[in-house]
């Protein structure tokens, strides 16, 4: 695109020896010629039109130029062919051809002189139809000011109406067929700019319509096969420009490489000799361009492409891995090689990967720099919510290094309050984020048997201040204070004991007892001891707990001590309350949330912490209509518990006494005491759990009621809704959270990384859990004894002491070897008749040696001699 130089004739434009169809125009205006044979142009003012394009320019163009030098009469060009200021051999501009061969006239400056004539008497003659030898004479206007507002439904106002005919003489249309493009509105508005659609080619026809287009504009694929790049190809950016050439060398297989490549302009080049140059069209346009292409393409296609980074693709293919994250590295090969025609290792795919991953979450100092804004945001969206972020600051107006972030829902705080029990289960599990870190969480129990999330926190390690931390604002939300009410589940974490301990002192403590049976298999091991610990654990009176732990104590004695030594309140049903209505022996509650958020705890914090928010506010919905479409008044899991109790009914032996009490005997002789009124059994599973046992359905039975009536009311659906009542509001996008005048947040010091890959297994699972193996037997945790020593942990090989005093072994590498022939067999007989005892020592010798002996030639005539002697 040509630009008008606003200084002075001594500051040329600078083109590029490539750049050949590039020139400047000297335009003379604001004169006329005078002289008939010395012509001269007075006055002559003088601007430079640089960087006109000889592939591209045309009539029109000057017309522009003309309009942009204030002339908006009637004007016609002139080129001058004897040198500058001599206006004695020109040539008139009429038509596109000869100003596209302007360039044929340029000094060495790469420099043509054109002049305007102003002629307004030779444009009166043209409009009354005067002489037809006359050039073509064009009005031009300031388009932008002539265009009317008025209502052109009314032609008789109009200034040429008066004094014109129409008539056979069609001059004029001539002319305007010839310079005027036909998809122009008569306005003389500038012509339409082509648009290169997605699957339409760049190749131009030969129509005048298309030799003046001189703008086309990038939108298509540059990895369609049909696609070539052309001289005067838009587009908006350099960036866009040079991803262009990187898709085009990728599906071509071209070897493209930049040998240019600055902010303003692009050169690349290809090693068959082929040249692009791309600019900006002007200082004030900031359009991409392409300027110049010099070549065809000769060279033969490459099988892979240094363009196709893990970068370029990472960008191409972010959607599909912020759709599909968990996108097997083996599919993704197998589809970018297809898509991208070319070759691609298998390690650029997990680079991809990783680089797409950045991209779509953002970096961890990025989310951590935004973690003020999050946090208001979710106040500020989500009312009775409780968010502390506690940071370490180093030094004033320096960055604070995070410690600790707790997120309470007001939704979830409330419907706990509101519709579950009072059992919260306390358990931490490992981030797998470059910056590590443990998440805290706070799980209860709804009405269906599930868990219900309170309250998560990230903190940096795990041990009794943090766990103090978080224990203490989960006490303010759920405002405990009668600590007698509460039950607390959990594993023994580190410092979690200690500080359940000190901050409720009062409330029932309950151990998990897979966790506790992993430290009692490092000293116990065997089934029976298994078996008999679980017995004891799940015995709901005690006497049947007494009972199991004798026999324990009869099959081993140190296996006894080691669990009396526990206290049963902790872990056994017979000793535990019934007030909380749950007689649950494992923390699967916590555990289950760790697994539902397995897939959150590689991600950087803000998208993890949104991932768990995603999740809860799902849950909450789904459960509601999974409720809605069960039938009846209790919990569907409940209900299949009444279910399965009533099918042992017929089993029992029932006295009434006349009112609310009944007498239950068995077949084995054991008697049980139903009290319907006060809801209780003697085997203390209906106290336990809320959910009447088989005894009492057979007492409720007997008296012809319903059973689902003597349901405890937390197992009610009506209960279950009021802790699914309250729901979770979404949050606003990242660009519009409220911003926060504080400190920026960084993350802590992370510790080195390990090496080799991480693993992508949740844990290691224990010999006793449930194998992946389809055949043969699981090994793990089999101990091996040394036959060297006798010791247990090691074998043979690995045994540092010395070996037993036995015979060394004959060696079974180099054994004597004979070839077996007739005159071989003639002189073994005859050595071993003469001399036996001297045939033994060789043999012996030989085999001690090593060596490998063959009786032939030389070698058997040299023994024998030797023999002999």
């Amino acid at each position: 695109m040509w630009i008008n130089r606003t200084k002075d004739a001594s500051d040329c434009a600078f083109y590029m020896p490539f750049e050949t169809s590039l020139f400047t125009i000297r335009m003379h205006h604001s004169g006329s010629f005078i002289g008939s044979a010395n012509v001269a142009y007075i006055p002559d003012v003088i601007n430079y039109i640089d960087y006109c394009n000889a592939d591209e320019i045309v009539l029109h163009d000057l017309h522009e130029m003309a309009i942009n030098l204030g002339h908006n009469g009637w004007v016609r060009f002139f080129c001058c062919l004897s040198g500058r200021n001599d206006c004695s051999n020109l040539l008139l501009l009429d038509n596109d051809e000869v100003v596209k061969n302007l360039i044929q006239y340029i000094n060495l400056k790469r420099e043509v002189d054109v002049y305007v004539e102003i002629v307004e008497a030779l444009a009166e003659q043209e409009m009354l139809g005067g002489n037809d030898d006359t050039a073509p004479i064009i009005e031009l206007q300031n388009y932008s000011d002539s265009v009317s507002n008025e209502d052109d439904s009314d032609d008789t106002d109009s200034t040429f109406t008066d004094g014109f005919q129409d008539g056979d003489y069609d001059s004029d249309d001539l002319q305007f067929d010839e310079n005027i493009d036909e998809a122009v509105e008569w306005v003389g508005c500038k012509e339409p700019t082509q648009i290169i659609e997605p699957n339409s080619t760049l190749t131009t026809t030969n129509s005048k319509r298309n030799k003046s287009t001189h703008c086309q504009i990038f939108q298509g694929d540059a990895g369609e096969s049909y696609f070539e790049f052309q001289v005067g190809l838009c587009f908006n950016t350099a960036q866009d420009f040079r991803d262009a050439v990187r898709t085009y060398s990728n599906m071509q297989g071209r070897p493209i490489k930049f040998t240019k490549n600055c902010s303003d302009k692009v050169q690349v080049t290809c090693e068959c000799g082929w040249v692009m140059y791309a600019a900006f069209i002007s200082k004030n346009d900031h359009t991409f361009q392409v300027k110049t292409i010099r070549g065809q393409h000769t060279c033969y296609r490459t099988p892979s492409s240094k363009h196709c980074t893990s970068d370029y693709l990472a960008n191409k293919y972010q959607h599909h891995l912020r759709s599909n994250p968990e996108w097997p590295v083996c599919s993704m090969q197998e589809t970018m090689q297809m898509e991208n025609r070319t070759s691609l290792s298998i390690w650029k795919m997990y680079r991809t990967k990783k680089h797409a991953n950045k991209i779509i979450h953002g970096t961890e100092l990025e989310q951590y720099a935004s973690l003020w804004d999050y946090c208001e945001e979710i106040r500020q969206s989500n009312s009775n919510t409780t968010v502390k972020l506690q940071c370490k600051q180093v030094s004033e107006n320096q960055a604070c290094v995070f410690k600790r972030l707790y997120i309470c829902w007001g939704a979830l705080k409330m419907g706990f309050i509101a519709g579950c029990r009072p059992i919260i289960g306390l358990d931490g599990t490992h981030l797998k984020t470059s910056t590590r870190g443990v998440l805290l969480c706070a799980v209860g129990i709804d009405g269906n048997n599930g868990m219900y999330p309170i309250a998560y926190a990230m903190v940096l390690r795990e041990n009794r201040k943090t766990w103090q931390w978080f224990i203490t604002l989960l006490m303010q939300d759920l405002n405990i204070v009668n600590q007698y009410a509460w039950t607390i589940i959990s594993d023994k974490q580190k410092g979690l004991i200690r500080a359940v301990e000190e901050l409720l002192p009062n409330a029932e403590h309950r151990f998990c007892l897979r966790h506790m049976y992993s430290n009692f298999k490092q000293l116990h091991k065997g089934l029976q001891l298994k078996t008999l610990l679980w017995k004891a654990a799940s015995s709901t009176r005690v006497v049947d707990f007494n009972r199991e732990m004798k026999k324990l104590k009869e099959f081993n004695n140190a296996a006894y001590e080691w669990v009396r030594a526990r206290d049963p309140k902790n872990w056994a049903r017979s000793h535990f309350s019934t007030w909380p209505k749950c007689d649950m022996l494992l923390n699967n509650l916590c555990e289950s949330f760790n697994n539902v958020i397995l897939k959150a705890r590689d991600k950087p914090i803000i998208t993890m912490l949104e991932i768990i928010r995603i999740i809860m506010m799902r849950r909450i919905h789904t459960q509601r209509e999974k409720i809605f479409k069960s039938v009846g008044d209790i919990c569907p899991a409940i209900q299949k518990i009444i279910e399965n109790n009533k099918k042992g009914v017929q089993d029992y032996i029932l006295e009434w006494n006349g009112k609310e009490k009944f007498e239950v005997k068995g077949w084995a002789g054991d008697i049980w005491i139903v009290d319907l009124t006060s809801q209780s059994c003697s085997c203390r599973k209906w106290d336990l759990s809320g959910i009447p046992c088989v005894h009492a359905i057979a007492c409720i039975f007997f008296k012809r009621e319903k059973v689902e009536d003597y349901v405890d009311h937390w197992f009610k659906k009506t209960t279950f809704l009021k802790a699914y009542d309250h729901m979770l509001n979404p949050i606003k996008g990242q660009g519009e959270w409220p911003r926060c005048n504080l400190n920026l947040v960084v993350p802590w010091n992370t510790k080195p990384k390990l090496r080799g890959r991480p693993s992508k297994h949740a844990r290691r699972k224990d010999e006793d859990e449930k194998s992946n193996m389809k055949y043969g037997i699981n090994r793990i945790g089999t101990k091996y004894s040394c036959s060297n020593c006798g010791l247990i942990g090691h074998n043979k090989k690995s045994c540092g002491q010395s070996s037993k005093e036995t015979e060394p072994p004959l060696p079974t590498k180099s054994r004597l070897k004979l070839t077996v022939s007739a005159s071989n067999i003639f002189f073994l007989s005859f050595i071993v008749n003469i001399n036996f005892d001297a045939f033994k020592y060789y043999f012996n010798l030989g085999e001690k040696e090593g060596r490998t002996f063959q009786w032939c030639g030389a070698r058997r005539i040299k023994w024998v001699i030797t023999f002999f002697l």
